[in-house]
């Protein structure tokens, strides 16, 4: 699990499973940095601050605290890995 820079925004990209995910780099109850809290054996991102958890195929909060994750989709190609965005793929 990572940050990474997409268009300049900060994004979580998450290996589980053999598949990657992405998805907001922060928690959206107090702003942690995510990358640095840990995917849980169920698929779970989990916050370094409040153990808040996010499922990583679709960021639902699975804690129950009412948050959701923004989520984006991944290719894979030859020549990189893309993230879908609003604006379009970007690599």
């Amino acid at each position: 699990m990572c940050m990474v820079l997409v268009s300049d925004k900060p994004r979580l990209l998450v290996r589980y499973g053999g598949e990657l995910y992405a998805m907001a780099a922060f928690c959206p109850h107090a702003g942690a940095v995510l990358a640095e809290g840990f995917v849980s054996g169920r698929g779970e991102v989990v916050c370094p601050l409040h153990d808040y958890r996010f499922r990583v195929r679709d960021g639902y909060n699975s804690s129950g605290e009412g948050y959701r994750l923004r989520c984006h989709v991944v290719e894979k190609r030859a020549d990189g890995i893309y993230l879908g965005v609003a604006e379009g793929m970007v690599s």
